[in-house]
């Protein structure tokens, strides 16, 4: 079984645009995920240096959100925008937002790793993780994540949707636990190099 997730657009006029599915034959792509940091230097750091990520663009703002887009923080703000090849309007990009004084973060159970093929060994990626102390880090990660602490299915009554003796993704995927408590499925090596690695 697959968990979907899937956004609509209200328009302006009330209308409400329908959420964009592979294979519809819509026209578009996903575009970012915004992740809300605590440390923005440690943040960046763990992107560039784990995950190979570069900053695409990086903006402060002097006033909180008059949206509060944010959150609701009375506080200045930032916006680093980070990813790999090309820029936002041709790659997945993740959005890291800081407001400056905000300590700690709730987290809803929506989104349960970024899946990425690695830019690197992925020996290497996680040695970097580990000498930057992130220790969380499991192997097989595909299958840890179908299971118990990382999600819990019964919340939402469909059970277990793993089996035994199940392997995901030849048993060669690593989930590593980064900054915020974020989780990334690093991917086995191997696909198109030319690919976004999202």
């Amino acid at each position: 079984r697959t968990l979907f997730l899937a956004a609509a657009t209200i328009c302006g006029s009330g209308e409400q645009v329908k959420p964009f599915a592979p294979g519809s034959g819509l026209p578009g792509r996903l575009a970012k995920w915004t992740l809300k940091t605590t440390d923005l230097n440690r943040s960046l750091e763990f992107h560039r240096r784990v995950l190979g990520m570069r900053v695409l663009r990086h903006e402060e703002h002097s006033k909180p959100c008059d949206m509060t887009c944010n959150g609701p923080y009375p506080t200045n703000w930032s916006r680093t925008v980070v990813g790999y090849n090309g820029t936002e309007a041709t790659s997945f990009v993740l959005e890291i937002i800081y407001n400056y004084g905000v300590k700690n973060y709730s987290q809803g159970d929506s989104l349960i790793a970024f899946a990425l093929r690695p830019t690197a060994p992925v020996a290497n990626m996680l040695e970097t993780a580990r000498a930057l102390g992130y220790n969380d880090i499991v192997p097989d990660g595909g299958l840890r994540l179908l299971q118990v602490p990382y999600l819990n299915y019964t919340a939402f009554n469909v059970g277990p949707v793993y089996e035994p003796g199940l392997v995901v993704y030849g048993g060669k995927s690593v989930a590593i636990t980064g900054p915020d408590n974020y989780r990334y499925l690093i991917l086995p090596e191997g696909g198109d190099p030319a690919a976004d690695p999202f």
